[in-house]
């Protein structure tokens, strides 16, 4: 029987993220930051955008 093999792939990104001109950053967590730049990126075309600095695979 065959054995499913995966290829962990971990990946750098740098992308901007569009905020409003009152955007003040000390006002957010760390965590909220994070799902800010999350949902920018995953559901708003982020991807498109970002340049890909560093891979690191592990098979």
């Amino acid at each position: 029987m065959n054995k499913q093999k995966y290829l962990n792939v971990e990946m750098r990104v740098m992308f901007n993220v569009p905020v409003s001109e009152d955007f003040d950053i000390d006002e957010l967590s760390e965590e909220e930051l994070k799902e800010l730049a999350t949902d920018y990126f995953f559901n708003h075309n982020g991807y498109d955008t970002a340049d890909y600095c560093d891979f690191e695979f592990d098979i």
